[in-house]
């Protein structure tokens, strides 16, 4: 069916969403001749390197042309696969307008992500009850939703931090970036997942720096490639 559409519209470059599929592809692409690109992004790039089924499909592959949304993940590919070509090209993101730096008199820090472990919001919960302890009038606002927001629920309660942090669930993008605009500092404590998931280089990192706000995030994955410490991050 995919062969019956290429040659029907006569699509002359095939772009795949993510290696996986790729993978799939790929041998449509070659059979056709047609220029082939594979993003990798994130968990294709990272946690599924461990299999080895999708090393060997990877090593056996031809004609693809690889792009990775951040030198970490063709850092990665290098490493496991022996994958040395491909462009690093990051996501792209829309610049807000309206943007004032230097004028945030807030009192709370913002984080706006998918509540997963790779995001690392449970280790931000703890080193802001940490920081409670000499500025007890500030206070933490999560934007998002995911499998991990029981377990934070859960320590916010079990550490008496009800008052200080929020849990705004999903928002639209006006009201996220809204904050990005007036919090005292965006939070981002990226890790690697106990599965091996990684980020390549987070969105919200980029979104949060185009709004001016300062940001405070892990020297990890793809982050140094966007925030030089004590510069811009």
């Amino acid at each position: 069916q995919v062969e019956e559409i290429i040659c029907e519209k006569k699509i002359s470059v095939v772009l795949s969403h993510f290696g996986p599929n790729g993978i799939e592809i790929n041998s449509t692409t070659t059979r056709l001749n047609i220029p082939h690109y594979t993003i990798i992004h994130g968990y294709d790039g990272s946690s599924l390197l461990k299999e080895k089924g999708y090393v060997n499909d990877l090593r056996a592959v031809k004609n693809i042309n690889y792009i990775f949304a951040s030198g970490s993940m063709k850092s990665n590919f290098k490493n496991v696969v022996g994958i040395e070509s491909g462009q690093v090209i990051p996501l792209g993101i829309s610049i807000p307008a309206d943007v004032e730096v230097g004028k945030r008199k807030s009192n709370y820090f913002f984080q706006a992500a998918n509540l997963v472990e790779k995001k690392g919001h449970l280790y931000t919960l703890k080193a802001f009850k940490l920081f409670l302890q000499s500025n007890s009038n500030f206070e933490l606002v999560f934007a998002g939703d995911g499998p991990e927001r029981g377990k934070l629920e859960l320590f916010v309660k079990e550490n008496e931090l009800e008052g200080h942090v929020r849990f705004l669930g999903h928002c639209e993008q006006a009201v996220v970036e809204q904050h990005l605009k007036e919090c005292a500092a965006f939070v981002h404590h990226s890790i690697t997942a106990t599965n091996g998931d990684q980020e390549s280089i987070p969105t919200g990192i980029m979104e949060a720096m185009a709004c001016g706000a300062v940001v405070l995030a892990t020297n990890h994955s793809g982050i140094p490639e966007v925030i030089s410490h004590g510069e811009s991050g």
